[in-house]
């Protein structure tokens, strides 16, 4: 059996072309090439010993038989690692619903080519959801994993991740932001402020007015700032109503006004996708940052 580690397996560097990014490698992920191949994806899964975890939880499922005999497909495959990073208890505590549900979050019902892939792609999975592709400083990422290489089949293609990919339904606050390329640097300054224990905290509610990459303009929050993004509870768009007032998580106020089916927040930050909901909250994503008040 084969193994992916010390790239054993064939792994895609992302180059610079000329005006445009792209990526090249072994791997030809054209539909023709992919076709050609002579195992379908749940073999090529089989194949590798990085790959036995996902191949021992799908084998159970009626999603073996989809990775075996459908396609075109592109399926996405946490390595063991990826699994065994999980939280103890993770995947014993779902049901077989929920448990059907994430896996099929893996599969897209199309090909992703990697050598046509823009810097940043939005694909829908077979299970609804939104998969993220992103490519940053020569590296792919998907939904905020590392990409650590793939390979072709006969029905499809094979990527392989570095984190076990989940639905924003499973998610508490902190994973809803981290999936998102966009908000790659209110990832970092929640990291960085120790305030992800807070906002992890499942038997709590949190909403997170979450400024995008260009509204920090590569800028970190400082912890005050960042619990001025922060209300307690669950509020979606539908329960703001024109001029309301919410006490942050660094106890001042920050004023809500509502306008047809625009939202802004203290007058200036304008929301821009709302109610990206999670297990723990809610997220909506806003074109500004966010300045306390004063004393």
């Amino acid at each position: 059996m084969q193994s992916i580690v010390n790239n054993r397996f064939c792994l895609l560097p992302v180059i610079l072309l000329i005006s445009s990014l792209a990526l090249t490698s072994c791997l030809d992920s054209s539909t023709d090439t992919n076709q050609g191949a002579s195992k379908n994806l749940l073999e090529q899964a089989q194949s590798y010993a990085d790959f036995d975890t996902f191949v021992d939880i799908i084998s159970d499922t009626e999603l073996n038989t989809t990775i075996a005999n459908e396609g075109p497909l592109t399926l996405l495959v946490p390595t063991n690692d990826a699994f065994d990073a999980l939280p103890s208890g993770t995947l014993e505590s779902l049901t077989d619903e929920q448990l059907i549900d994430i896996l099929s979050y893996h599969v897209i019902e199309q090909i992703i080519d990697l050598n046509q892939l823009s810097a940043e792609e939005t694909f829908t999975s077979m299970q609804g959801d939104n998969i993220f592709f992103v490519i940053s400083n020569d590296s792919l990422y998907i939904n905020g994993s590392n990409y650590v290489g793939g390979v072709g089949a006969s029905n499809g293609v094979l990527y392989a991740t570095d984190q076990v990919l989940f639905p924003d339904a499973y998610l508490d606050v902190t994973g809803l932001v981290h999936k998102r390329k966009q908000l790659s640097e209110l990832d970092k300054s929640i990291d960085n402020t120790g305030l992800a224990s807070t906002l992890e905290d499942t038997s709590s509610a949190y909403t997170i007015f979450a400024p995008s990459n260009t509204a920090l303009q590569n800028a970190e929050l400082s912890a005050d700032t960042l619990k001025y993004h922060v209300v307690s509870g669950k509020l979606l768009s539908q329960d703001f109503s024109s001029s309301q007032t919410y006490t942050t998580l660094n106890g001042k106020e920050l004023s809500v006004e509502v306008s047809g089916s625009s939202v802004t927040i203290n007058g200036e930050a304008a929301v821009t996708t709302a109610d990206i909901e999670g297990v723990n909250g809610v997220v909506h994503i806003i074109d500004t940052a966010l300045a306390p008040p004063s004393e």
